[in-house]
This record gives C-alpha cells, structure tokens and sequence, in this order.
C-alpha cells in the first residue's frame, strides 16, 4: 500500500542570488561597521548598482534609516563574493572631503526613535547645551591638552570655554580639572556608570552627538570613533580649531599618511570604542522618567 502514496516533492530552498554585496559579520567595533557600510554605498553607487548588505548583528536596521540604495539581505549570500574593504576604501580616496562628507549624510541617518533615545539621554544626564571645545582625554597628555585649550582660547579671545571631555575614567576628569583653568567648566559623561552593551553603545553615541557639534576639536584619526566625528561634523563651512594629534590625514578606514599639521599638535589617545559581538542585536534601552543622572 505504501506503493500508492504519492511523495510530494519538498521545495528547495532557493539560495540568495545577488551580484555582490557588503558583509558586516566580521566587524565587531560598532563605529567601524559604519564607516564600512558608508564605503560600501559610495563603491557601488559609483558602479550605479544597489548596496546589498548582509548584516547579522541587526545594528543597521535598529539605528540606521531606509535608503533606497542600500537594500539588507535576509539570508547571507552563497554563490556571490563579497566586495572588498580595500576596494570601499579607493573609491573614497580620490574624493574630495567635502563630497565624503555629504554622501556619509545620505546613507548615516539615525532612525527618528534611536535619536530620541540619544536625546533623552542626554537630557536625563543634564546636557542641555552645547560646548565651545571637545577634546578626548588621555591620562599621560593632559598638560598638553591644557596648552592646547590655552592656545584656542587666546586665539578665540573668549574669556571662559566650556569644555568636553570623552574618556571612561571619571577619575582622569577629576585629575585633568585639577590642571585647567578657573575660567574652565569641564562636562563628561564619564561618571555614569553604563556596564551593558547596549547602555555603553548609547552612551558612545550620544557623545558622538555632542562631539559632532562643536566648533573645536582634537582627535586622532588612528580610532575609528575620532574618523567617524570628524565625518560627520555639522558644522559644514569648517571647524574653527582643529588639531589632529598626529598630524594625520583622514582615510576611511585608517591613517597612513602624515601631512603638514595646521595647528600644534600632541599625542593622545581613545578609549575602546563600542562593540558588539557577532551574534548579538541592539535592543533601545528605555530609560525610566524618574531616573536622574548627575555630572557634576
């Protein structure tokens, strides 16, 4: 009888057939997956083709807004070779700064509900202005973080700078307000404690955000955190102080050339930026309204 049973046939899954695409699966620094993506869009925009992603973490489609040229694949590609960072990064080099700039504003573009999240942050940590200088500190630099804060503020002719500063270790903050001036309110968001991924993500955007806005700046284009500022500064006619503490040029996914330093220079460096393994998605934290941080 088992003869007369018709076996139906079981469909097979059919494998995702794209030309190319970009893989995110082996990046787990969070501002690197972001720089890459944006070489991605820039590579295969100039070959007129659509960006096809293949990210597994989830991170772009939790932060990152739609773009009709980007397109992120449910299942990874088996017949397709993913493109190469090294070809991103050429299609970038020859570009001037300014036309980076404005592709990066076409594909990095913050989902309405992640923005809110970093606002609310920063509103519950009392960050309700902006600052006249954002520096990252580094524990063996501090003198010449002074001396270059000094240097901007007679060139600025401003009698007193507020100031931010980025580092995990609010006891640096502590000792670096030591050496500043009295005419120097110093601002970190260093004193909340933020143990989970996610929270520590958040907390690196939102400085991100702050970062992004001011007018003077020192960073060292050696971490992907201080290229990703750089790239997306707001402020379009330029930045009215800069220095980049190596005197570096800025690449998208890192620095080998040493060019002519416009203002003084000194050696720092950043903290471990933000990462995420491989298997993990970014879940929003949602912060209670009851809850307040305090920086002072």
């Amino acid at each position: 009888m088992s003869s007369w049973i018709i076996n139906k046939a079981i469909p097979v899954k059919k494998a995702v057939v794209v030309k190319n695409y970009y893989d995110t699966s082996s990046v787990t620094d969070i501002l690197s997956l972001y720089l890459e993506l944006f070489g991605a869009y820039v590579f295969y925009k100039k070959l007129s083709e659509t960006c096809n992603v293949w990210d597994p973490s989830s991170v772009i489609s939790s932060t990152l807004r739609p773009n009709p040229l980007v397109k992120l694949l449910k299942e990874k590609p088996t017949e397709s070779k993913a493109s190469s960072v090294k070809d991103h990064k050429e299609s970038i080099a020859l570009m001037k700064f300014k036309d980076v700039q404005k592709s990066a504003q076409e594909v990095i573009r913050f989902q309405p509900q992640f923005q809110q999240t970093l606002q609310r942050f920063l509103e519950k940590a009392g960050i309700k202005s902006t600052f006249d200088f954002g520096i990252q500190l580094v524990k063996e630099s501090m003198s010449e973080h002074v001396e270059l804060i000094k240097t901007f503020q007679k060139k600025s002719k401003k009698t007193s700078l507020s100031i931010y500063v980025m580092t995990n270790n609010y006891a640096d903050v502590i000792q670096f307000q030591s050496l500043c001036d009295p005419s120097w309110k110093i601002t970190s968001l260093s004193k909340i404690a933020t143990n989970e991924t996610d929270n520590r993500f958040v907390r690196t955007m939102a400085e991100i955000q702050i970062m992004t806005a001011l007018p003077a700046l020192i960073l060292d284009f050696s971490k992907p955190t201080n290229r990703f500022i750089y790239l997306m500064q707001q402020d379009v006619p330029g930045l009215q102080y800069f220095v980049e503490l190596k005197s570096r040029k800025w690449e998208l996914l890192g620095v080998t050339e040493i060019v002519t330093p416009p203002t003084v220079s000194a050696p720092a460096t950043l903290p471990a930026p933000a990462t995420l393994p491989a298997s993990a998605k970014i879940t929003l934290p949602v912060i209670p309204q009851e809850t307040k941080i305090s920086t002072a």
